[in-house]
């Protein structure tokens, strides 16, 4: 497995001279090159790094990246996401439908990676507990459509 390039979306780029946005970005890409995947080729995958949950609101922030293994650069990508909890399994987590166009996705290669905070609604949850890391949540991604720059 080749080795995943974490790159902001065209939509963040004016964001990485933020200290917070460059120290998460490193974060993420120490993450990714001090674990193994077995990404199938031809997909595109979605790995979970932590969850933020916020009692308050009934939401969490699942922070992720979506990771473009087609073997082509994308410019585009629709996706519905649905969440679970390992260590809680009478949480219920709403549906996500996810709809990124060109304008904010720019164009992602082979092997890259690019970083998302979703807010999720969600019942369920410990009031008291407010970080998930990425081994407490589970997630799936269906109904994948994927753009590439012609």
């Amino acid at each position: 497995m080749e080795k995943i390039k974490i790159v902001p979306a065209k939509a963040h780029e004016a964001q990485m001279n933020d200290e917070d946005i460059r120290h998460e970005l490193d974060e993420i890409q120490t993450f990714f090159d001090t674990r193994s995947f077995s990404f199938q080729d031809g997909t595109i995958n979605f790995v979970i790094i932590r969850g933020l949950y916020s009692h308050i609101e009934r939401a969490m922030t699942v922070v992720g990246v979506f990771v473009n293994t087609t073997g082509k650069t994308i410019c585009g990508l629709k996706a519905t996401l649905q969440f679970q909890s390992r260590t809680q399994t009478d949480a219920r987590f709403g549906e996500i439908a996810l709809e990124l166009p060109r304008s904010f996705l720019g164009e992602i290669k082979q092997n890259e990676g690019f970083i998302l905070h979703l807010k999720v609604p969600v019942q369920g949850l410990n009031a008291k507990k407010e970080k998930y890391e990425a081994p407490e949540l589970a997630g799936a991604v269906k109904d994948v459509e994927v753009a590439f720059p012609t």
